[in-house]
């Protein structure tokens, strides 16, 4: 308790000196409200990674530059990010379907347990990234931990830019951008392809893709509208058990000499923002993505067949919003809904799949003036789910297949006050969601059914405060979130399962300060106590969430053109997936340095990054083997490692 003092005088510090500071806390941020909507003005801590900041990290991938701050847990299987997988307060494993991913907007999230496909967006094209803890009532299904919302560039019409790419393993790339305007419309095309050895034997990576935007305005109607196509194959390796981890960390054992994943991902979008007069506003979106797949995975002593998986995912949201002034200040009205339609098919030797999922909601939000300095935020959200399933086991049975539905009604309140400029403390209550996926009612021929899963529900509670001016920027934020039914794979039963009452609390504090002009200091530290709170295994902690997690980091301008970034990361110890009776060794705790170089000259942008320089060995994902009960197996991570970007832009 002794550094609460300290912390205290970081939250509360003084801005004397600077005449007019700048309040970072007056930055506009989308994702607390869904709207344009100032820090200042939210009840939660709204992390943003600006674009300066994605640079300067010369970071390779969206999870390699995630790490940067506290509360965002990743865990990644071959170092390259593109099987990462990216979460909020302490889900570990379950990450994936407890963290709501966005993109302008539109969910990330697949219908099934398979992760959001980061790695196939380019840093190059983000704007910044806008991280939410909390937000269940007003997002819905999956934002349990909270929203990680990555917002695209939008580059000046007349600009073009072409980067290229190299490094350790065999890794080249080339990506290029050009906009142009014609007649009121402007056109965004952007292409890339990358190809990697990757850090393990039999783990290749080939990545190409396009993406196409058109935009423009028709009186007082935004819209936009575009495609995106994906193309990725990549090789998995598995995991090894400690003896072939000792003999060589970077070999592929036999059993998955075969194996490989294939995506095709096909993206369509329009959006509109109609402004009706000065206080109205309708904004209506759809998408559509269909992923094509082609994928085998084994287990030691079983080789897989081959298995094709394809998803839709079809999304709606329409938005209507208010703005009107309460006592001479603006207050903000919404009225929403979010629609969402999902096909999964999986043809496996396990037996064939064919399930769909339907989920609706609506939703009011409110922000509210309540005095001066006081702001009041509420959220109340109805949502109704339908999966219709048909499989090669019991589901069959049902001529249209099993139905089971479900209907929830979450609510949040929050509170945030400003005793001066720079400075906010909040409260907040938020009730956070998780219905079932698609996938996780499976059964096959040697494995019951899991149709009774019921949703997973929970109350989140926090308090916090975040403090900023033109030297120093603090985030300190309390939680606890509690949990019923949450849903888990055992892969004892090899099923999915509700577990009973579980919690998480803890600290998270991330701090930014300007020592000199040209030199400043970053620090994020997480404290995540993640256990299960009844049942046979109460007080056991929930697996692959770290304790604590630490990072420090420095970035040195040493002149106009070249600028220096130093950064070190440490976690604590992990239990392995799947091992809730916490009997298995645990997941040693690791520290890594990485250093990056950038230097700028006219249009030319040169990044060099060095990873993990002292060569630490080390390993993020840890097991209880499938099919070898009690023996642990683990993903090991990129030792030293070196890559080198070159940008060119006009």
């Amino acid at each position: 308790m002794k550094s609460f003092p300290l912390l205290a005088a970081l939250l509360l510090g003084s801005t004397a000196g600077a005449a007019e500071p700048p309040t970072p806390l007056d930055t506009l941020v989308v994702t607390g409200q869904r709207e344009a909507t100032r820090i200042g003005r939210l009840p939660e801590a709204v992390i943003v990674i600006d674009r300066q900041e994605i640079a300067a990290s010369a970071a390779g991938s969206v999870a390699e530059l995630l790490r940067s701050r506290a509360g965002v847990e990743v865990l990644d299987f071959f170092g390259d990010g593109s099987r990462a997988t990216v979460g909020l307060r302490g889900f570990g494993a379950n990450a994936v379907s407890n963290t709501l991913v966005l993109l302008d907007g539109r969910p990330l999230n697949n219908p099934d347990i398979g992760s959001p496909n980061l790695g196939r967006i380019r840093l190059e094209n983000i704007e910044r990234i806008e991280i939410l803890h909390g937000g269940g009532a007003l997002y819905g299904d999956q934002a349990v931990g909270g929203v990680i919302h990555i917002i695209t560039r939008r580059h000046e019409p007349g600009a073009a830019d072409i980067s290229l790419g190299g490094g350790s393993y065999s890794r080249r790339g080339v990506h290029a951008s050009v906009t142009r305007q014609a007649a009121g419309v402007t056109l965004q095309l952007d292409a890339h392809h990358l190809d990697t050895a990757n850090y393990r034997d039999h783990n290749a990576l080939t990545r190409s893709g396009a993406e196409l935007a058109l935009s423009g305005q028709a009186g007082p109607v935004r819209w936009q509208v575009g495609g995106e196509y994906g193309d990725e194959d990549l090789e998995t390796p598995g995991a090894l058990f400690a003896e072939e981890l000792r003999e060589d960390r970077r070999q592929s054992a036999a059993d998955f000499s075969g194996d490989f994943s294939r995506l095709i991902t096909l993206d369509r979008q329009a959006s509109a923002d109609w402004a009706i007069g000065e206080a109205w506003n309708l904004h209506l979106a759809l998408a559509r993505r269909n992923g094509d797949g082609r994928f085998r995975l084994s287990f030691r002593g079983f080789a897989s067949e081959p298995a094709d998986q394809d998803r839709r995912l079809d999304t709606a949201q329409l938005r209507l919003t208010r703005r009107l002034l309460l006592a001479g200040r603006e207050a903000q009205l919404q009225l929403g809904s979010d629609l969402r339609r999902a096909r999964y098919r999986l043809n496996s030797q396990f037996g064939p799949q064919r399930n769909a999922q339907t989920v609706d909601a609506v939703y009011l939000g409110a922000s509210l003036p309540l005095a001066e300095r006081w702001d009041l935020s509420l959220a109340l959200r109805h949502a109704e789910a339908e999966d219709r399933l048909r499989d090669g086991g019991d589901f069959a049975t049902v001529p249209d297949g099993r139905r089971i539905g479900h209907h929830e009604t979450l609510g949040s309140m929050g509170l945030a006050w400003r005793p001066w400029a720079g400075f906010k403390i909040f409260a907040g209550w938020d009730q956070v969601l998780r219905y079932p996926k698609v996938d996780e009612y499976f059964q096959s021929g040697f494995t019951p059914a899991s149709f009774g899963l019921e949703p997973q529900t929970g109350d989140s509670f926090e308090l916090g405060g975040q403090f900023g001016n033109a030297v120093l920027s603090t985030s300190l934020l309390l939680f606890r979130l509690d949990l019923a039914d949450e849903i888990v794979f055992d892969p004892g039963s090899f099923t999915n399962t509700n577990l009973d009452a579980s919690r998480r609390s803890g600290l998270l504090f991330d701090t930014r300060w300007s020592v000199l002009p040209a030199l400043s200091l970053e620090a994020s530290y997480t404290l995540v106590d993640a256990e299960l709170r009844a049942g046979d295994q109460r007080g056991n902690a929930i697996p692959l969430v770290a304790e604590q997690v630490a990072r420090l980091a420095a970035d040195w301008q040493t002149s106009e053109s070249w600028q220096l970034r130093l950064e070190t990361q440490a976690s604590d110890r992990r239990r392995l997936a799947g091992d809730f009776d916490n009997s298995l060794a645990p997941l040693p705790g690791y520290a890594v340095v990485n250093l990056a170089v950038r230097h700028r000259r006219g249009a030319w942008d040169l990044g060099l990054r060095l990873n993990n320089v002292l060569d630490k060995a080390y390993s993020e994902q840890g097991i209880e083997a499938p099919g070898s009960p009690d023996t642990p197996a683990f993903f090991p991570m990129p030792e030293f490692n070196v890559r080198l970007s070159l940008n060119w832009r006009l």
